[in-house]
């Protein structure tokens, strides 16, 4: 390990050389800081480090479950593994599942970089951030989020961040940022 590095950006970095990945999951309870009580974000995400490494977007999933979140993304990165060229708008289906990808503006990082700071902790790229493509998960009739008769109940934590990619997550307001414990160094 280098000498001054976070062992927990050390354990990440780990991850990505054996498995070509890590998936990062916020909002979903308290944070790793100790003595941190932060609630859960009523819109948590999960994001990916490392495929940019192999020329592809890094992923990323809002407002669902971990389990779906992760289960979404591994489907994607495998179907890609397995030589599929995914691009934005196209489907998959695996059993029951149904997803989309949908691109994500730039300005999703650029309006708030602490939505990935653990990406950019890990690739230490502070002035290039990745190319992201959002992956939809499809309510239990396989409509998705875009569709006219989706299920409002199911897509209300999942928006597009394609069509805004400015409100989410939320960005902490002054007080929350001030209750926060300091980053340990």
């Amino acid at each position: 390990m280098a000498r001054g590095l976070d062992p927990a950006i050390a354990r990440l970095r780990a991850i990505i050389d054996r498995d070509g990945l890590a998936i990062m999951s916020v909002g979903y309870g308290p944070c790793d800081v100790p003595g941190c009580t932060e609630p859960p974000n009523p819109f948590p995400w999960t994001y990916t480090i490392g495929l940019w490494r192999s020329g592809l977007p890094e992923l990323v999933v809002m407002g669902l479950s971990i389990e779906l979140a992760s289960e979404g993304i591994l489907t994607v990165v495998d179907e890609r593994d397995d030589g599929a060229d995914l691009e934005e708008g196209d489907e998959l289906a695996v059993g029951d599942l149904r997803l989309r990808l949908s691109w994500v503006p730039a300005q999703w990082v650029a309006a708030d970089p602490d939505r990935i700071g653990r990406w950019f902790a890990v690739e230490r790229r502070f002035s290039e951030p990745p190319m992201f493509e959002q992956v939809v998960v499809a309510d239990p009739d396989g409509r998705f989020p875009d569709d006219a008769d989706h299920s409002s109940s199911f897509h209300a934590t999942q928006p597009l961040l394609c069509v805004d990619p400015f409100s989410y997550p939320p960005r902490p307001n002054r007080e929350q940022r001030r209750r926060r414990p300091p980053r340990a160094a």
